[in-house]
Formats: C-alpha cells, sequence, structure tokens
C-alpha cells in the first residue's frame, strides 16, 4: 500500500472533520484545571490559616486577616466560574451553527439534485425523439416495391412513446408529471406484483409502485 499523501495534511483534514469535539474536550479540561487551580489556592490559605492560630490567632489583626483570606479565596473561584460560562456558551453557538451550516448545506444539495433530475429526464427524452425523428425520416425515403407508398403508414410512423423504462427507481410523483407533459392524461397507478385489467387502453398508461411509491417497473401504455 502507497500512501500518496503526508501526515501532516491527514492530521489537518482530521482536526477540521472533528474540530467541534476537539473543541468540547478543550473546554472540559480547561474547565477542569481552573477549578483544580482554584480549589488547591482554597487548600493552602485554610492551611496557612490554621497554622496561623498556632502561633498568634490572638492578635488584633487576625480578624482582619481572615477577612482578607476569604475574599482572596474567594476571587479565583469568581473569575474561574465566570471564564467556565463563557466558554460553555461559545461552545454552544458552535454547535448551534455547525448544526445549521449542516442543514443549510443539506437543502442547498436537495435543491441542486431536482434540476439536474429534471435535466436528466429531458435530455433522454430528446434522445429518443431524435432517434425516432431520424428512423421516421428513413422510413419515409424507403419505397416498397412496386412503387407503392403508404402515405397513412407515413403519417403514423411518428407517435408518441408507449413505454419509459428511464423512469425506474423515479418517485411516483415524478413519474405522473412527466408522462401528462407527454400527451397521457389516463394514468393508473398500481402496488407491484397486483395483475392489471385485461382490457387494452391505447389511452393509460400503468405504473407499478412499491410501498414507497417508486417506480419499479417500466411504465407502458396499455
Amino acid at each position: 500500500m502507497i500512501y500518496t499523501e503526508g501526515c501532516l495534511p491527514k492530521a489537518s483534514h482530521w482536526f477540521e472533520r472533528h474540530i467541534l469535539p476537539v473543541a468540547i474536550v478543550v473546554a472540559v479540561l480547561a474547565v477542569l484545571q481552573i477549578l483544580g487551580i482554584c480549589f488547591a489556592q482554597n487548600l493552602r490559605n485554610d492551611i496557612l490559616a490554621q497554622k496561623a492560630k498556632w502561633s498568634w490567632h490572638t492578635h488584633p489583626m487576625m480578624n482582619y486577616y481572615r477577612h482578607q483570606r476569604k475574599q482572596t479565596a474567594m476571587e479565583p473561584i469568581k473569575n474561574a466560574l465566570s471564564q467556565a460560562g463563557d466558554l460553555v456558551q461559545q461552545v454552544a453557538h458552535t454547535v448551534v451553527d455547525a448544526i445549521r451550516g449542516t442543514d443549510n448545506e443539506q437543502a442547498s444539495k436537495d435543491n441542486d439534485d431536482k434540476p439536474k433530475t429534471e435535466q436528466n429526464i429531458d435530455s433522454k427524452q430528446k434522445k429518443f425523439d431524435k432517434e425516432q425523428d431520424s428512423s421516421i425520416q428513413k422510413s419515409e425515403i424507403t419505397t416498397p416495391p412496386g412503387g407503392y407508398q403508404d402515405s397513412a403508414q407515413q403519417s403514423d410512423a411518428k407517435v408518441l412513446a408507449t413505454s419509459w423504462p428511464d423512469l425506474v427507481g423515479k418517485s411516483r410523483h415524478d413519474a405522473e408529471e412527466y408522462i401528462k407533459a407527454r400527451g397521457y392524461s389516463n394514468i393508473k397507478v398500481m402496488k407491484k406484483g397486483t395483475s392489471s385489467t385485461t382490457e387494452h387502453d391505447e389511452s393509460r398508461v400503468i405504473l407499478f409502485v412499491d410501498d414507497n411509491d417508486v417506480i419499479v417497473e417500466e411504465p407502458k401504455v396499455g
């Protein structure tokens, strides 16, 4: 096996794809580190205060020192909690923006795929019509033995398509719209495996669909 990319591009691509979980892990670790520092500072102040009681706890400045110790111990905790709140808020905004960006990309992708599907169907129909015109021109040039040419047969050579194999796998709605645009308004929808009626109707098109309304068999006139 030969790797065509280096470690640095691979690591960069991985980090870009996993930026959200990495940001969450970093935020959690930062909060834990800050809380550990605050608790350690508080423990240190408690130890110093306890040691002070053993030597000069009756000193007039002891109350002032205790008050200052409490204020000093609370400041890191307040700052840490404020920073943790800001960090959590930033992560939440990042998650919301990422979810909205994914939804917008999916919606734009669906909107881009729909015109492409319709364009593919139209191009295939144009190709089929072109082939039909070519075959009709050839039939008009050919004259049967005896010099007789059936003009009525020529006029009927150019007819509407009677089957659409390209619609297999398309949705029922798209297939109905496509067939109606080709001049057939009588469309009968049947479930796969259901037997059709014995009467043949040249103006009717039968669609066989599954439980998800997807065309499973080639639509034909009949």
